[in-house]
């Protein structure tokens, strides 16, 4: 009994010592580049308190249609759902871990169209996709000899990760909170050959500065990947991702959050597909008694055939 109530007593403890907010979008790079090997997940600094635990689910979907032609490069034509289950609890004495399982995939969910028709209603160029079949799956390296439709293998990648944070400051005063996270992630199974069975290892920094009511977060990472190939592409075996969120309350519970994430190449030599990649994610999070609620669109920046194209997200947080 003693030590529960020494526990309770903590827990309120380490609420009471931080302003929280309600945490960046639970939304992960979407990259064609990525789709296959470990991608940090964006992660609020503020761990949860010992005898605390969550059930986390998200789901994103994207269009990606990208192409360089002069001269044919690459052409990636396809929808993806990215599904994750997290079970996460907090530790004693400024700890915390996280385990989940990880699916992508190429599914037809019908939203090239809405794409489209988003791109057209803003200004933005659909550099042919409008002039496409609608919802095809199509991928094209020629200098590499791939050519992968619906009809034979589809992209896909299934995976365990595992991640042990370290809280490293919350004091305020001018200074950031901050965590430090250590990442595994172990390939189940995987379209590419190479990847089946490699082990991923990444550092994430996540940092978090209150404004008010407002948050400002901040997350750089860096990943060794257990494998450098997809098919017959060669990949880089290392990779910076940095993420800035801001986070405006428009009350108690709800939150309107911008987020852009910076992902590096990791394919040499291949025109676009080697430079960063650079998305934005427009999000509302609601948080109600006894779930959080997040929903987000997903759009590409700056270099619009390396990213997805368009696509959005869902999220959901129990308190266990």
């Amino acid at each position: 009994m003693l030590a529960g109530l020494l526990v309770a007593v903590a827990a309120q403890a380490c609420h009471d010592n931080v302003i929280r907010g309600l945490g960046p979008i639970m939304v992960r790079s979407e990259a064609p580049a990525q789709a296959l090997r470990l991608t940090p997940m964006p992660r609020d600094p503020h761990l949860l308190c010992p005898n605390e635990s969550q059930f986390r689910f998200m789901a994103n979907v994207v269009s990606v249609w990208a192409r360089e032609t002069k001269p044919p490069t690459y052409l990636l034509d396809y929808q993806m759902l990215d599904t994750r289950v997290a079970y996460a609890a907090g530790l004693a004495d400024g700890w915390a871990y996280e385990v989940s399982y990880n699916d992508r995939r190429m599914v037809k969910v019908g939203i090239d169209q809405l794409a489209i028709t988003f791109h057209d209603s803003i200004g933005f160029s659909n550099d042919g996709h409008d002039e496409a079949e609608r919802d095809d799956i199509r991928i094209s390296v020629p200098s590499y000899g791939i050519e992968m439709d619906d009809e034979n293998t589809p992209l896909y990648a299934r995976s365990f990760e595992a991640t042990l944070t370290r809280r490293l400051t919350d004091v305020g005063r001018g200074i950031p909170d901050s965590a430090l996270s250590l990442i595994v992630r172990k390939s189940l199974q995987s379209a590419s050959p190479f990847e089946n069975g490699s082990v991923d290892a990444g550092l994430e920094l996540s940092m978090a500065w209150p404004m008010g009511r407002n948050f400002l977060y901040v997350n750089l990472a860096y990943t060794l990947f257990g494998t450098s190939r997809f098919v017959a592409v060669p990949l880089k075996d290392k990779q910076f991702v940095g993420m800035a969120a801001y986070e405006w309350r428009v009350v108690h519970d709800e939150s309107f959050l911008m987020q852009y994430l910076y992902t590096e190449g990791v394919v040499p030599n291949l025109g676009n597909l080697s430079e960063p990649a650079h998305e934005l994610y427009i999000g509302y999070k609601w948080r109600l008694p006894d779930v959080t609620v997040e929903l987000g669109l997903i759009e590409n920046l700056f270099i619009y055939n390396n990213s997805p194209d368009f696509g959005f997200s869902f999220g959901l947080v129990y308190p266990l």
